[in-house]
């Protein structure tokens, strides 16, 4: 059986060709510049956008590995403080900035928790962001007032069992780390916010209000010094930096602990392999014994073990527990 045989004429294979050409090559550009952009990364100063005052914890942190970063990556990082609207300003900024590597937010693990507490905030905490790595865990303490009848947990949670109206505490922006422990105690704790912790804890040394939550680092000079009593950190272990505080599960077993840290994030959509070289150099930072002995110093327990792909896995796991948190105790953005 006799088969016919197309013919293309030579101006036709050639013209063919070419567009294959063409297109082959269209298809292999976006590879080709995401491994340019990955290969001059950083190409200027990168900025980290900490959005709180200077002094807070998160700027402290910042300040202490930035200059370590300037000199692994060869170009300037710079600290920006924007703080505002508890951190919705700085956060913002850099939600809406490009994800090229060169714009970063220093923050807390809480930053997921902000759309169960404020209404209206300008960007979505999980998908405006791409997780870089949660550096170092920060402990919360719930502190008292020298005047306070509770020298421990146990006393504290038959004493507000036995309060009128429950407890009343201050905090600055941990409301959700009370209703963990009022949840698991089933004790009546009701927040006072306050718009910032170094507020609270100034109202907590004056005697304005008698009990508080804070973070490690702010609480230890003061209970060193008499002015605070300690009463448990809000974790399943004692925190390596504050070994004689007791943690709230050694009182109350079903604690269930969620963990605060202070870390890097990133706009969303920056390239893989850029967040995993910043994550990389964030832990060969992390890991000189300068850096930290001041972390340890500033009550952080480095960790940064849980890589970006892994920290997005655990970001989506506490969302859901705010989510329960807030639900259960009936709490509405305000």
């Amino acid at each position: 059986m006799n088969r016919k045989h197309s013919r293309i004429r030579p101006g036709r294979r050639t013209l063919i060709a070419g567009l294959a050409a063409i297109l082959t090559s269209a298809l292999a550009l976006p590879a080709s510049q995401a491994l340019a952009q990955t290969d001059s990364w950083p190409s200027r100063p990168i900025q980290l956008i900490v959005p709180f005052p200077p002094g807070a914890t998160a700027d402290a942190f910042a300040r202490t590995v930035a200059p370590h970063l300037s000199a692994a990556l060869g170009q300037q990082v710079i600290v920006d403080n924007r703080q505002g609207a508890a951190g919705a300003i700085g956060s913002a900024h850099v939600a809406k900035a490009a994800p090229d590597g060169h714009t970063l937010l220093v923050t807390f693990a809480t930053h997921y928790s902000l759309p169960f507490l404020q209404r209206s905030v300008p960007y979505d905490p999980v998908a405006d962001f791409t997780p870089i790595i949660a550096a170092a865990k920060i402990h919360t303490v719930l502190a008292v007032h020298p005047s306070h009848p509770s020298t421990n947990l146990e006393e504290f949670i038959a004493h507000a069992k036995s309060a009128p109206d429950g407890i009343m505490y201050g905090s600055g922006g941990l409301l959700l780390f009370g209703e963990l422990l009022a949840q698991a105690a089933d004790i009546p704790m009701t927040e006072v916010p306050y718009k910032g912790g170094g507020m609270m804890l100034t109202d907590l040394l004056g005697g304005q209000i008698d009990t508080g939550l804070s973070i490690l680092s702010s609480v230890i000079p003061h209970a060193n010094e008499g002015r605070l009593r300690a009463i448990a950190v809000l974790s399943e272990q004692r925190a390596a930096a504050a070994p004689d505080i007791p943690a709230v599960s050694e009182t109350v077993p079903d604690f269930e602990a969620q963990d605060n840290w202070v870390g890097v994030l990133a706009p969303m959509g920056l390239d893989p392999q850029i967040a995993g070289r910043i994550h990389a150099e964030i832990q060969r930072v992390l890991a000189l014994p300068d850096v930290r002995q001041r972390m340890t110093d500033l009550g952080f327990e480095v960790t940064g073990d849980l890589s970006p792909a892994e920290l997005q896995d655990s970001v989506r796991e506490s969302v859901q527990t705010y989510r329960r948190i807030t639900t259960n105790a009936g709490i509405v953005p305000r």
